[in-house]
């Protein structure tokens, strides 16, 4: 379960660090983006139920929320940060990762005291903003910084590095 929060606390960066970035439904499907691919067209890996990597099994549908109403039902903004199993250093290094990816230098200066003030090394904190290979960094940081490096980067998550995120941390 661990690692399926690093999944949903990066995506809480991305409503946190960059308001507005993401396009409405409707929006995004007259630009050929979202709810336009037919079940046929997607990848093995994809459930057609959930339309993402995780199945049905995982994610707790009791409620019949799904989409934008579950993420907020599971908890965002002051939720997320304070309130995360990851536990708050691996909380601010997301933040700092999705921050140093985007080159937001007012965030980074926001968060990178904090994430001193709870416990991350500042070794780590420069890896991130030089970013350097992340050689030597326990595997929560390593996952961490390695998924907002390809998200927020490379704009593609591997399969290899959602596996260790889903079942590493």
């Amino acid at each position: 379960m661990r690692g399926l929060s690093i999944i949903r606390i990066l995506l809480a960066c991305i409503f946190l660090v960059l308001p507005g970035v993401c396009l409405s439904p409707a929006l995004a499907s007259q630009r050929g983006g979202l709810g336009t691919q037919t079940e046929s067209s997607l990848p093995e890996d994809v459930h057609a139920d959930s339309r993402n990597r995780l199945s049905g099994d995982d994610a707790d549908v009791s409620d019949g929320l799904s989409g934008a109403a579950a993420i907020r039902r599971s908890g965002s903004g002051a939720n997320v940060r304070w309130d995360s199993p990851l536990g708050r250093p691996l909380m601010e290094l997301a933040i700092l990762t999705t921050a140093r990816e985007h080159d937001q230098p007012y965030e980074w200066s926001l968060h990178e005291m904090e994430a001193v003030a709870v416990g991350l090394d500042p070794d780590v904190i420069d890896v991130v903003r030089d970013r350097r290979p992340v050689a030597g960094f326990d595997d929560g940081e390593a996952i961490v910084v390695q998924v907002g490096r390809e998200v927020f980067g490379e704009h593609h998550l591997s399969s290899e590095t959602y596996r260790r995120a889903a079942h590493g941390v």
